[in-house]
């Protein structure tokens, strides 16, 4: 396993424990698509995966990926409890990355 994949598995190790569900889960109700839209931004700040290896790994293409990263900003404005949500899994991810690079 090289670092890149090893990188995708930990940190969607990490976030599928955060939020309770798998990111590839085939529903769309809110919670599932906020908390993709929080893994792209955080592969996205974090890695140099392109748009489909971050996709792939969750079972979503570029496009999905590039409408979660656009939206990303406007969610992060609009819906404070989004916002409080993403910036303590950010702290969270912080501190847990730091235990395995």
């Amino acid at each position: 396993m090289n670092d890149t994949n090893f990188e995708v598995a930990r940190t969607i190790d990490f976030m599928e424990s955060f939020f309770g569900f798998s990111l590839s889960d085939k529903r769309r109700n809110k919670e599932i698509v906020e908390a993709r839209m929080m893994y792209a931004k955080i592969m996205r700040r974090y890695t140099k995966l392109s748009l489909t290896g971050i996709g792939k790994a969750i079972g979503k293409d570029h496009a999905t990926i590039i409408h979660y990263l656009n939206n990303f900003s406007w969610f992060k404005k609009g819906d404070s409890a989004f916002s409080v949500k993403f910036d303590l899994l950010t702290e969270m991810y912080d501190e847990f990355r730091a235990t395995w690079l």
